[in-house]
């Protein structure tokens, strides 16, 4: 069961309001539940203080969130309750070091490998159910991982990788005021800067789109995906984008050919050295020739 307003997941069935956001669930909630079994009633209570517990909610969030729910409980009888359960945010854990090892190697071999030791503490506590002292975590990740662990120490961090799959498949449009204002675009795969220039206004939404336009037709062809900030600014340019992408039949076509997000993820634009400055690689999986990267685009 998902709520439908942010897309969290409430494990209790019975649950009439969304412990994420406090929406409410069901729309008629204020009319009278059907008689339940108390062992039934219990059971749906235990699994929503469990869940909203291992989130990290303080006791009195959590008590207000089962009231909201339908379950009247006092402070003390939810402490009393989390000690039946065997719920506890201090003290020793039954786990071993080796094994709380073993779930932060796995952690830092996906998604988490840029997080520090108080993101894998949120995730052992999330995913894991595991409740352990920060100070655990951060000596066990020194141990594991000293590099990344200096490194982040010292303010060094590591960009992550970035994979397009060919010439004009993402453009990252974006815009900056210098003193002056300044609007770019460039190719994800070749670093090739498609436009670079002094205008007016970074608030209007006509000026990306015309230099948008003016590149497609030099080109003789638009990109499959466009990649810019929520700005007001790149309205028109997302509305052209998926308008000139709407007969295509790719996964990415349509709505799909343009993506927003945040600014300081988008590829950067004032960086231009590498364009045609690296030879692109033969590859036998690839259907394009190895050549410098402006080659590509004659």
């Amino acid at each position: 069961m998902f709520c439908t307003h942010c897309a969290a997941e409430v494990l209790s069935m019975a649950a009439n309001f969304c412990y994420s956001c406090g929406k409410e669930l069901n729309e008629q909630a204020d009319e009278p539940k059907s008689e339940m079994s108390d062992v039934s009633s219990v059971v749906s209570a235990n699994d929503l203080i469990t869940e909203v517990f291992h989130r990290g909610y303080r006791y009195d969030v959590i008590v207000h969130l089962l009231e909201k729910n339908g379950y009247k409980r006092h402070l003390r009888t939810l402490k009393r309750g989390l000690i039946d359960l065997g719920l506890k945010r201090k003290g020793k854990t039954e786990m071993d070091e080796s094994e709380i090892e073993l779930l932060i190697r796995r952690e830092i071999k996906g998604a988490g490998r840029l997080a520090g030791y108080r993101n894998i503490w949120h995730a052992l506590r999330l995913r894991h159910h595991v409740h352990v002292p920060r100070s655990l975590v951060a000596r066990l990740m020194k141990k594991i991982d000293p590099d990344d662990v200096q490194d982040r120490r010292a303010r060094r961090l590591t960009g992550r990788n970035y994979l397009s799959p060919e010439p004009n498949f993402c453009w990252h449009v974006g815009g900056y005021e210098f003193g002056f204002p300044i609007h770019g675009c460039i190719c994800g795969y070749s670093r090739r800067i498609l436009w670079l220039e002094v205008v007016k206004s970074n608030n209007d939404p006509s000026v990306p789109a015309k230099l948008y336009l003016d590149t497609v037709q030099s080109l003789k062809g638009c990109p499959r995906i466009v990649r810019s900030d929520c700005g007001t600014e790149n309205v028109t340019l997302a509305a052209i984008q998926c308008s000139l992408r709407a007969t295509h039949q790719d996964e990415y076509a349509a709505e799909k050919a343009h993506r927003y997000g945040s600014s300081p993820a988008n590829q950067r634009i004032e960086v231009k050295d590498h364009c045609n400055s690296h030879h692109i690689r033969h590859s036998r999986h690839d259907s394009l020739r190895d050549a410098k990267c402006l080659v590509l685009f004659t």
